[in-house]
């Protein structure tokens, strides 16, 4: 029998760019990106304006926390009055992403009041869930009462896994671990409040 030849990633990589239906297809991809690029500047317009009218001068949302410290403090500030407009849910998603730098810890108690303020859903990856992560991130600056509050607080449902899992980095405050047990029988995230028990980290 006889063995076919072996095809390397580069042989077969110079067929396809010589294949016109593969290179249309990838000329369509390319449009399709340059579009939703497009479309996502225009969204983030708003915003970006904000911070251009403060001399903070960036491209899009998330290269805010690549700023020097000192611009960064200024920028947060901003993007933390946006998150009580009106924004698309990607938008939304960008913002948040942004509050959850280490040096973000001046608008932490914005990211509360939103926190409490928005529905739950008990939808994963959704607007508090995300805001969820980002106090999780933030979790030094946060009183522990205020975490044990809202991790008992049932009405913020399955988005409460960010503050549990801020507990658990917090368990030599007596009253955390008591808290923790207690909330391993709840429907919605009794799984996280053993695993922050155990220590472990919150990935998202």
């Amino acid at each position: 029998m006889t063995k076919r030849p072996r095809v390397t990633a580069q042989e077969l990589q110079d067929r396809l760019n010589q294949d016109p239906e593969f290179i249309k297809r990838q000329a369509e991809k390319q449009r399709s990106r340059i579009r939703r690029s497009e479309a996502n500047q225009l969204l983030q317009k708003p915003i970006l304006d904000d911070l251009h009218l403060a001399d903070i001068h960036v491209l899009c949302i998330s290269e805010v926390t690549k700023l020097p410290k000192v611009l960064k403090v200024k920028a947060f500030s901003i993007l933390a009055r946006h998150l009580h407009f009106e924004h698309p849910q990607c938008i939304m998603a960008g913002l948040i992403a942004a509050l959850s730098d280490k040096d973000a810890k001046m608008v932490v108690k914005e990211l509360l009041a939103e926190f409490i303020k928005l529905h739950s859903t008990g939808i994963a990856n959704n607007a508090k869930w995300q805001l969820g992560f980002a106090l999780y991130r933030l979790r030094r600056y946060i009183p522990v009462q205020t975490l044990i509050a809202l991790a008992q607080d049932t009405r913020h449902r399955s988005e409460r896994m960010g503050i549990i899992y801020a507990l658990g980095k917090r368990k030599k405050d007596p009253r955390v671990a008591a808290v923790l047990t207690k909330l391993t029988t709840d429907s919605d995230i009794g799984g996280h409040a053993r695993k922050a028990l155990l220590g472990e980290k919150f990935w998202c």
